[in-house]
């Protein structure tokens, strides 16, 4: 990813050139952190985003018209998306453990198509 980054510095695009910059001094504002601190520093990186995020968001979300409803929420979706990621993963796991042509590979990932498939449709 940050070979990605580093390569869109120089394409002539401003905001390319802004990510790119960033993803080239992640790693190392990360390893810094690390050294000085421990690994469990990185955790803290996320906090003045999280803190602008918490004064922004109620400056710019728009509000909801007077007389408009709340959409229903999507159980079915949820249900459908974290049983596909969860097999997903799991079928990989397997994949690796038992062999890609084992019976229970195949049929994790049957079910994992099948659920993405429903999640989709």
């Amino acid at each position: 990813m940050a070979v990605g980054g580093l390569s869109r510095i120089d394409d002539g695009n401003h905001a390319h050139r802004r990510v790119g910059c960033v993803q080239a001094l992640g790693p190392a504002i990360g390893g810094c952190l690390v050294d000085v601190f421990s690994w469990r520093a990185i955790f803290f990186v996320t906090m003045p985003f999280c803190l602008a995020a918490l004064d922004l968001v109620p400056r710019f979300m728009p509000e909801r018209a007077p007389g408009a409803t709340r959409p229903r929420f999507d159980w079915l979706g949820l249900i459908l998306l974290t049983t596909f990621v969860f097999t997903a993963l799991n079928s990989f796991h397997s994949g690796h453990r038992d062999g890609w042509g084992s019976t229970a590979f195949l049929w994790r990932a049957i079910v994992a198509l099948a659920v993405g498939g429903g999640f989709i449709l």
